[in-house]
Order: C-alpha cells, then structure tokens, then sequence
C-alpha cells in the first residue's frame, strides 16, 4: 500500500507485534488514554467528568535511533531529509496533510450511560484506551532505525469494573459477589473520515487475522511436539523396565 505526503509517496509497511521496536513504543506514547472513577455514595466522578464524544486523529512521527547517544544528531537529518522530499516544512503543516489523507474521528463514549444504569448502587472505574494500526513508511530501502511512523485510530478499548457498594445511598463493606456485576471489557470501533485510513485499517484487521492464525497454528505446533516428547519419554522408560 502507497501513501503520498506532498511531494513524496512512500510505500507502507505494517508494523506488526514480530516487528515492534524503539520507535512503535516511542509513537504509542501519544496515545489517547483516560481513566474515570464513580462514587456512588457522592453521586459524582471524583475524577474529571467524561465528555460524551473525543475526536481521535491519526498520528504521525519522525523517529530516529540515535545508537545509544552516538548519533544525537540522527533525528534531526532524518527530518531534513522529510521536509526536503515532502515540502512540509512545519509539524502543522505535517498534521494537516495526515488529516486531509488518513483521517480523524469523532466517538460516542457510553460511560454516563454505564453510570446512569449502575451508578446508585455501585462504583465505578473505567480504563479507555485508544488503538492504533501502525505502519512505518519508506521511499526506498526498509531500515528499521530510521523510521516514519503513521499510526491509524481503529478502536478504543474500554474497560469498566465494580470497586464499591452502595446500600441506602452509604458505601457497604458487602463484598461485591463475581455475579452480582459483570466485569465489562468491550471494544468500541473507530472509523476514520478519510477512505485512505478507513482502507489502511481493513489491511490492519486482515494482517490481525492472519496473525492470529499463525500464533494458533505455533501454539498447535508446539503442543503437538511436547505431547510427542511425552510419549517417547514414556516408551524410553517402558523399553528401560523390560530389560
């Protein structure tokens, strides 16, 4: 898959989890996370209140490797080299464009719903954290300690959990029973306003199936290859008692 950045296209190459590097971890450092908390007793957050909708952009960076402090100046030629080959001369101008081609989105976050259902009785905790498809971006030869990193929203992660009881409208020291409220852990879609994004996350979904499937088919693999372990174990020592 190609992508083009003012004057220069650049062939994208997904960074999958076999692949994750310095500069994968660098760019998730940016990305959205917000935790929530409900009293049920106060009948407030005692956190900032959720707003209904966040707007998530795709992201992009400029990382170099600068070989443990040898070369602190590495980062700064690799940008030299984007602005010359781009014409995108200001990290404004940079966002701009990453807009315009891959796209941003607006997402419904359910929480004052969750909290309007069990908020009385119950409070509440919620982890959201938005997930990204990333790909390094190259023009010629792929070298993986310079790299140019777009990151494309495709789903938040929310997860919510019971830390309280309320009885009467007062915190109880009841035990929350594992039943009683079920831990919720779901993935909310994020779909992207651009065709360009929404195609780079269908090759992201798809690179994620067939990953699974290869780990399936390695954790088969292996427990075939033990069990066989286990049996000529078994006849080594049934062939060692008969002598």
């Amino acid at each position: 898959m190609k992508l083009k950045l003012g004057n220069k296209e650049y062939n994208l190459v997904s960074l999958r989890r076999e692949y994750y590097n310095k500069a994968s971890h660098k760019a998730g450092e940016s990305d959205y996370f917000s935790v929530y908390a409900w009293d049920c007793e106060k009948q407030e957050y005692t956190t900032k209140k959720p707003d209904p909708i966040i707007s998530l952009e795709s992201n992009f960076l400029i990382y170099a490797d600068d070989y443990q402090g040898k070369r602190p100046d590495l980062v700064y030629e690799v940008i030299r080299e984007f602005t010359q080959e781009t014409g995108l001369v200001s990290e404004t101008a940079v966002n701009t464009e990453i807009q315009k081609k891959v796209g941003k989105a607006k997402v419904e976050i359910p929480v004052q719903k969750i909290v309007d259902v069990f908020g009385k009785k119950y409070c509440l905790k919620f982890s959201l954290k938005a997930r990204y498809y990333r790909y390094a971006l190259f023009s010629g030869p792929e070298t993986w300690s310079t790299n140019l990193i777009l990151s494309v929203p495709h789903a938040i992660s929310m997860i919510v959990w019971p830390f309280g009881k309320c009885i009467d409208g007062e915190k109880s020291e009841e035990f929350i029973k594992d039943n009683e409220v079920k831990f919720l852990d779901r993935k909310i879609p994020v779909i992207v306003d651009q065709e360009k994004g929404r195609k780079i996350c269908r090759k992201g979904k798809k690179l994620d199936i067939a990953y699974s499937k290869e780990h399936i088919k390695r954790l088969k693999d292996l427990l075939e290859q033990e069990n066989k372990n286990k049996r000529d174990a078994e006849e080594a020592l049934a062939a060692l008692k008969k002598k």
